[in-house]
């Protein structure tokens, strides 16, 4: 029988897909899923636009295909991004 993971490792577990917690793959309801989550903190959108937040000054130095390679960003959603941030100064 396979064991169960306990606390700490269902955290590492829940931590290891914040970003995609789709990927989760846990025998549980879409609804626990999403009451752990918030108990722990991910909040899906505020980490997605945080995570952009860190990278906007290395979009805006890089040219696009750097960006790209970089973070394995489609081109277009890299120069998406670029001119949010530009008009967001604005």
């Amino acid at each position: 029988m396979a064991s169960r993971p306990g606390g700490y490792q269902l955290t590492q577990h829940f931590e290891q897909h914040r970003q995609a917690p789709s990927a989760l793959a846990l025998p549980i309801g879409c609804a626990a899923i999403k009451r752990v989550r918030r108990l722990l903190g991910h909040h899906r959108y505020i980490d997605n636009a945080t995570w952009w937040d860190e990278r906007v000054d290395d979009l805006i130095r890089s040219d696009a295909t750097t960006a790209e390679a970089a973070t394995i960003l489609d081109v277009a959603a890299v120069i998406v991004r670029r001119l949010r941030a530009w008009t967001a100064w604005d």
